[in-house]
């Protein structure tokens, strides 16, 4: 099951549920500020981004420089456990599977949440309409 972290005052989370409603793809939305990842979840997300903990830090976030300055003292669980608690803290929106998770709003990247069958089918379907 597909779970959307977003924010309402958010354009890029407003596109993505926008997205994934006009895909009809069945998901969970979440409500970052009310309904937060769990630690567990964070820990989730952690094992599918790049470049670690800087791909899901909101930087622009007012909270953001005083989170970095005390980052450097903190164990793993402190930072986890405080991005839970802070949930500002994380950029948006998150769109969380089982097995991938895409952070912010990419219109490609975003298609990476259309099931397969559904994708085979849209290749044939775009075959058939060019004439082949």
């Amino acid at each position: 099951m597909i779970t959307l972290f977003y924010s309402s005052n958010c354009t890029s989370s407003r596109k993505a549920l926008k997205w994934l409603e006009q895909q009809q793809i069945p998901f969970v939305k979440r409500y970052i500020k009310k309904a937060p990842p769990t630690v567990n979840e964070i820990k989730q997300i952690m094992q599918y981004v790049d470049n670690g903990i800087d791909d899901i830090l909101a930087t622009r976030y007012k909270g953001y420089p005083a989170f970095a300055r005390e980052m450097g003292e903190m164990t793993t669980s402190q930072i986890f456990q405080r991005l839970h608690e802070e949930p500002e803290l994380l950029r948006r929106p998150i769109i969380l599977s089982e097995r991938k998770v895409n952070i912010g709003y990419n219109s490609d990247a975003i298609r990476t949440f259309i099931p397969r069958e559904r994708h085979h089918f849209d290749r044939m379907v775009a075959l058939l309409n060019s004439g082949m």
